[in-house]
């Protein structure tokens, strides 16, 4: 993997990450997980919504091997982790 593509996969797994903890705390996606009664896991929680979203890009969009798309989820649930702890804390 070249340096270009390894500096590309983090910054796919950060971005996916933020998006997935703003979107968790916003109030209209709340409520629409209240409605519409999926307000269940992977939905309402930051890092499993983070990993699925990523292993499913990974998979589907940029063609990556299964075992790198896993990784990529699994590096992604843990950056959406760390940044609810962060959001928790302010």
């Amino acid at each position: 993997m070249t340096t270009l593509l390894f500096l590309n996969l983090i910054l796919q797994v950060v971005l996916v990450a933020a998006a997935t903890v703003s979107l968790n705390h916003s109030r209209p996606y709340q409520f629409i997980l209240k409605k519409t009664k999926l307000n269940l896991k992977p939905f309402n929680c930051s890092e499993c919504l983070g990993m699925w979203i990523q292993i499913l890009l990974q998979v589907m969009y940029f063609q990556n091997p299964l075992p790198l798309a896993i990784l990529a989820g699994l590096a992604t649930a843990w950056t959406a982790n760390q940044l609810d702890k962060l959001h928790q804390e302010i």
